[in-house]
């Protein structure tokens, strides 16, 4: 009977704390597309890359797991909340997660960027980024994008506000190579 009850109150335990996790992580693989890149004559990865859309639905998702990982207070939850609905509001955010040969490693919104993101919406406009910022891997980061591991780089990529429409691209692309990530919500 002692180990019936142990089992149960581990089994309300798991259920109270499961679907959050998984609501997280099926909203992250929602908004989570990838692609590799390769070399033809040695098949040296050139590329592996991820973007996570910052959709609402996701940064909202994203908001709630941060203040549950971070032990935020009810006041500095509210705060961070405001904070991500203010950039929801002021621009296209994505996060990238890259692996790429050393030498292609060079990531910046400047023209002296090997590689060069752009998002194209659904009318087929053309952004360029506004920001690109590079994230450290911490356990932090990987927790959020279980993608990384220790051999990638992160980064925000910021895009001015359009219409994307029902389906956008961001296409990555230098003189080795040029990959594009869809979505179509």
């Amino acid at each position: 009977m002692r180990k019936w009850n142990s089992g149960l109150i581990v089994l309300c335990l798991l259920s109270v704390c499961l679907p959050a996790q998984a609501g997280y992580r099926s909203v992250l693989n929602k908004w989570t597309k990838s692609k590799q890149m390769y070399a033809v004559t040695d098949v040296h990865a050139k590329a592996i890359w991820h973007a996570t859309y910052f959709s609402p639905e996701f940064r909202r998702a994203k908001a709630e797991r941060h203040t549950k990982k971070k032990y935020l207070e009810p006041v500095e939850a509210a705060q961070y909340i405001a904070a991500e609905e203010k950039k929801q509001a002021e621009a296209h955010e994505f996060f990238v997660g890259i692996y790429t040969r050393k030498p292609y490693r060079h990531i910046t919104s400047g023209s002296d960027s090997f590689w060069e993101m752009v998002l194209t919406t659904e009318a087929g406009e053309v952004l360029s980024p506004t920001l690109v910022e590079p994230v450290g891997v911490h356990p932090y980061e990987e927790v959020m994008y279980p993608y990384l591991n220790r051999w990638s780089k992160g980064y925000r990529v910021v895009f001015p506000k359009a219409p994307l429409g029902d389906s956008f691209r961001l296409t990555l692309r230098s003189v080795v190579g040029k990959s594009t990530l869809k979505w179509s919500p």
